[in-house]
């Protein structure tokens, strides 16, 4: 059986808060980039924060369900 059958994974999951403190102030570089220096590098620097949090998302993805087990089966006991 190959990892692309049976249930399907999410693309992607929740974002780690911990995650927000590395893009957090990438953004804040990219908003005073942006209008300071270069409209360019702000929207540059302002892309690759949300390619951290893609990142993120996608690591953080949930694995796939696994198989529910068939329920066992009792042999039927007959009445004395």
């Amino acid at each position: 059986m190959s990892s692309r059958e049976g249930p399907s994974r999410r693309k992607f999951g929740r974002i780690d808060p911990y995650c927000l403190m590395a893009v957090l102030p990438v953004l804040l570089v990219a908003g005073i980039l942006g209008s300071l220096v270069n409209i360019m590098l702000g929207l540059g620097c302002a892309v690759f924060a949300g390619l951290i949090l893609l990142f993120d998302s996608w690591a953080n993805r949930p694995g796939p369900l696994p198989p529910e087990p068939e329920p066992e089966r009792r042999p039927v006991r007959q009445a004395p």
